[in-house]
């Protein structure tokens, strides 16, 4: 007994397997949510749609073999043997649904998770890619650091998010055809993913090393800018309470060997000056632009007082 199919190509084909025809034009790529589910869905419908058919001949078979005693055993073997053949198609389905279930919960959790991260990561590599201008004061490249590596530790936190999705694109891609365009879709995906991970690794030391580079100098260029400035005041108020020019012969030599020893003290600071205006110039060159101003002023003060006496 033939049982005729319906037009649209539901059957059984001839290994005993469900044949559901791919070619009438599912929407994406053959291993994508969207075709799975119509697949699944022509599967069970020709179950369905063939049980009217085995209920039939199971009514009718019996009935042929007792009308025929020579016939009788090979009608009887028939209407078994499609029974047969018909529940282990249904089995066979079932179990190609709940393969078919799992691959699309899973590639619906898959995108569903790369979505946020890949969002996430955008984020953080633009952030990276246009930092804040550094300080130039100690307190607030400290601040501007520990700022930073709370975001860096709030990053390290998707790690095991970064890492499972890497995991089960992988996966996903292994199980598709090698020309699959959504497993070339996944690779995409993940080609992203990891670039950007990557980038905002690279990106992320690079600007906590210039943080500790600018730190490091801003620390030094204050401390010896206030060292030395305090030296020169202590050596123009020196000059200032010099007592006039006296008549004694002697008081006068004093106030020359005093007057000589201040200079030769401020000449030693010349190239304690010039040490100070280099550290200057690079901590302006590191320094943002709305930091710069106060770093030449600074550098402006420490040059009124090259010579004692000087305004």
């Amino acid at each position: 007994m033939r049982v005729r199919e319906r037009e649209r190509g539901g059957g059984v084909g001839g290994d005993g397997n469900p044949s559901v025809q791919t070619s009438v034009g599912f929407p994406g790529s053959r291993s994508s949510p969207v075709f799975f589910r119509v697949l699944l869905q022509l599967l069970r419908e020709s179950i369905a749609e063939h049980k009217p058919h085995i209920d039939k001949l199971l009514k009718i078979g019996p009935q042929l073999a007792e009308l025929s005693l020579q016939e009788g055993a090979t009608v009887t073997q028939r209407y078994t043997n499609a029974e047969k053949r018909y529940l282990a198609i249904k089995e066979e389905v079932k179990g190609r649904a709940t393969s078919l279930d799992e691959a699309v919960s899973q590639s619906a959790q898959f995108h569903d998770k790369m979505d946020p991260l890949l969002e996430t990561l955008e984020g953080a590599v633009q952030r990276l890619r246009q930092p804040p201008p550094v300080a130039a004061e100690v307190e607030k490249i400290r601040e501007q650091l520990a700022e930073h590596r709370a975001q860096g530790l709030e990053l390290d936190k998707l790690l095991p998010s970064f890492s499972a999705l890497c995991a089960r694109g992988e996966e996903l891609i292994g199980r598709a055809a090698h020309d699959d365009p959504a497993a070339q879709a996944v690779h995409s995906r993940l080609l992203r993913l990891r670039s950007l991970w990557e980038e905002i690794r690279q990106r992320a030391e690079e600007r906590e090393g210039k943080l500790n580079d600018v730190l490091d100098l801003a620390g030094k260029f204050w401390s010896d800018v206030a060292a030395l400035l305090s030296t020169l005041r202590d050596s123009q108020d020196i000059v200032r309470d010099l007592e006039d020019p006296g008549v004694d012969p002697s008081l006068i030599k004093q106030q020359i060997e005093a007057a000589e020893a201040i200079k030769g003290e401020t000449d030693g600071l010349r190239e304690e000056l010039e040490f100070v205006r280099t550290l200057g110039a690079d901590l302006i060159f590191a320094c943002g632009e709305t930091e710069k101003p106060e770093v030449k002023k600074t550098i402006d003060e420490v040059r009124s007082f090259q010579k004692p006496g000087s305004p």
